[in-house]
């Protein structure tokens, strides 16, 4: 089975028109990843409204926050409260069924040193329960002499490799490899390929850019037969493309997806 989805659920003005949000946007995509948890653990008020919003069959992928995922320093115990809130947070979505993962989007500093490893591991220990995907953003992580240790890591600790496709550079970007670590479902987050954008680390265009259709059909044949479950999910959105892509991938593999909120017609 094959899902496609968005970075967040708000910024697509060709797909939505702003009045209705999560609900609107739920009756053309199965899945989305919610970003705004990166900066800061959510009220659980949000996320019960989050779920009221959409089918019983809808899947959140949700961005752990930023002192999780090491962006800024913080203590031992800074972060077992950090984690401790956020999966008390996200419980009721973890027993509906429809957290499909935790995204550990982590910095282009967060290099492969044992240090790092072990904190993998701790992560896992923290979450035990919970389905954990990793992004590595430094190059060091699957490196030839490191690749099959990293990937062993993340399938010791039953950790998703979330296989990206973005600009090749010297440190800040990993390769896309597309190898299933954990569960029975591949993740792959499409960032776009603006490398000077990307160099520069400008937030504004590093994921200012549009998919053409030759792109998108090697990247669904590039994953094909690699895992029973599929999901895509668009980031290159800094441009407003990543709706557009999103569709236009889903009607090149003639996908209908199922549980999608009902249309609502507008009769006024």
């Amino acid at each position: 089975m094959i899902t496609i989805g968005l970075t967040g659920f708000t910024d697509h003005p060709e797909l939505l028109s702003k009045r209705e949000g999560l609900a609107e946007y739920a009756q053309t995509f199965p899945v989305v990843e919610i970003d705004s948890s990166a900066y800061g653990v959510p009220l659980s008020t949000t996320v019960t409204r989050w779920l009221s919003q959409v089918p019983r069959g809808f899947r959140f992928i949700v961005k752990a926050t930023q002192t999780m995922t090491r962006h800024h320093p913080a203590s031992r115990s800074e972060l077992i409260d950090e984690f401790a809130r956020f999966d008390s947070a996200f419980t009721p979505m973890l027993i509906s069924g429809q957290l499909q993962t935790i995204l550990f989007q982590f910095p282009p500093m967060f290099a492969a040193t044992p240090a790092n490893v072990r904190y993998l591991a701790q992560i896992r220990t923290w979450l035990p329960e919970v389905p954990l995907a990793v992004e590595f953003r430094h190059t060091s992580w699957f490196t030839e002499a490191m690749r099959a240790s990293t990937l062993e890591v993340l399938r010791d600790n039953e950790l998703a490799n979330m296989v990206v496709d973005e600009p090749q550079t010297p440190t800040n970007s990993v390769p896309f490899l597309p190898v299933r670590t954990a569960g029975d479902t591949l993740y792959v987050r499409l960032h776009g390929r603006n490398q000077a954008g990307w160099l520069r680390g400008e937030r504004a265009q590093r994921t200012n850019y549009d998919y053409s259709d030759e792109e998108l059909g090697q990247l669904a044949a590039a994953v094909a037969g690699k895992s029973d479950n599929t999901v895509f999910i668009f980031n290159n959105n800094a441009g407003h493309a990543a709706a557009r892509n999103a569709l236009r991938l889903r009607d090149m593999l003639n996908l209908e997806f199922d549980n999608l909120a009902p249309q609502q017609l507008d009769l006024f």
